[in-house]
């Protein structure tokens, strides 16, 4: 006997009044049938194909804008770190100076109070300065494309 299509000897029949498929057997062949007409171009769906590649001008405009995209995030955490930062060094300097006028019975002149208020707002809002400026070194303007 020589083998027939599907390794089976010539001639041979299944036998139909015997079988009785199985529900997921059927779903499984069917959808394996699918994908074998879609890709041979005999079904009604469309073809699964790749995608077009992009052009290099096009992969760089994604890349700026997620580059963009990035640091957008990044000053934004960096300035609200600073600002944490800020207030915190505030509210340490306040409570240093607090301690310090309690043990000296707020015997203090008058000008150590005004010196210490002025070189807090000074130093609080040069630390803002320093870094809007390195957020933003080109004043907020956009850079060029």
């Amino acid at each position: 006997m020589t083998d027939g299509p599907g390794g089976m000897p010539e001639g041979w029949e299944p036998d139909w009044e015997h079988y009785d498929p199985d529900p997921e057997d059927f779903e499984a062949w069917r959808e394996v049938q699918e994908l074998l007409d879609r890709s041979t171009g005999l079904s009604d769906a469309p073809p699964t194909t790749l995608p077009e590649p992009k052009s290099i001008e096009d992969r760089i405009g994604e890349l700026r804008v997620e580059g963009g995209s990035q640091d957008l995030k990044l000053r934004r955490h960096l300035a609200y770190g600073a600002f944490i930062a800020v207030a915190v060094q505030l509210m340490i300097a306040n409570v240093a100076f607090y301690i310090y006028g309690d043990a000296k019975s707020w015997d203090l002149d008058s000008s150590v109070m005004i010196a210490w208020l002025s070189a807090t707002v000074i130093e609080t809002l040069g630390v803002v300065l320093i870094i809007a400026r390195n957020l933003f070194p080109n004043g907020g303007q956009d850079e060029p494309a």
